[in-house]
């Protein structure tokens, strides 16, 4: 864009562009409001610009202005790729896309009174995050790299679920011996980890803890409405 382009989009589209909005020719969608308005309505104004001065055809600032203008009103957006793109205004403007709030209850009035049930416990993946699950990894082998190889081989056999006998057969000491390892160890976890490891690690997490306590609500719920009907 040339610089006399350039001070036509600010000197006189602009403040079109922003009289305007400011008058509520514009409705914001969603989100939106005047600032952001104003700033897609610059951006649709000097991309026009810049394809009339490129292919030489003169324009008016109040033609620029009102284009653009045109353009935010129908749902156009700087980065507009269409009335199929979920995330344009265009396409929440033709009913294409309905927002909904993810803390929005989503549970009947007769299974869900208090409104506790919401998109977030439907949407909730039941697995481990996988950042979670790397972070554990990591560690882990934080915690095992502060052991040795006899106390490494104490736990893993515990957590394959080899019995005491077994293992302490297998390193050549009593099984008391074995247990004081597997002691020792779990001083070294809760060293490197903090806290307690045990208890964080078996724990439920509260959102399946809430989904579970729900899911019991509205099958005592249920039972009671059989033995009233």
């Amino acid at each position: 864009m040339s610089p006399q382009a350039g001070m036509m989009l600010v000197k006189q589209v602009l403040p079109l562009i922003g009289g305007a909005i400011g008058r509520g020719v514009v409705k914001p969608v969603g989100c939106e409001d005047a600032k952001d308005l104003k700033a897609e309505g610059i951006a649709i104004a000097a991309a026009m610009l810049d394809a009339a001065e490129q292919k030489g055809k003169p324009v008016t600032p109040g033609n620029i202005a009102f284009y653009a203008i045109q353009s935010l009103r129908v749902g156009r957006r700087s980065g507009y790729a269409g009335n199929s793109d979920v995330m344009s205004a265009g396409a929440r403007m033709a009913g294409h896309v309905i927002v909904t709030s993810m803390d929005e209850p989503r549970g009947t009035p007769s299974d869900d009174p208090e409104g506790e049930i919401t998109l977030h416990d439907f949407l909730a993946d039941p697995h481990e995050d996988a950042g979670a699950e790397a972070g554990r990894r990591i560690d882990w082998e934080n915690a095992v790299s502060t052991m040795d190889s006899r106390m490494q081989g104490v736990v893993e056999g515990t957590a394959q679920g080899i019995s005491n006998q077994e293992i302490a057969a297998q390193y050549g000491i009593s099984a008391p011996r074995c247990c004081q390892v597997r002691e020792a160890a779990a001083h070294k976890i809760a060293a490197a980890w903090g806290g307690n490891p045990v208890v964080d690690a078996t724990q439920e997490t509260a959102w399946a803890k809430h989904v579970r306590a729900y899911a019991q609500r509205r099958a005592c719920r249920a039972e009671r409405a059989g033995r009233m009907s």
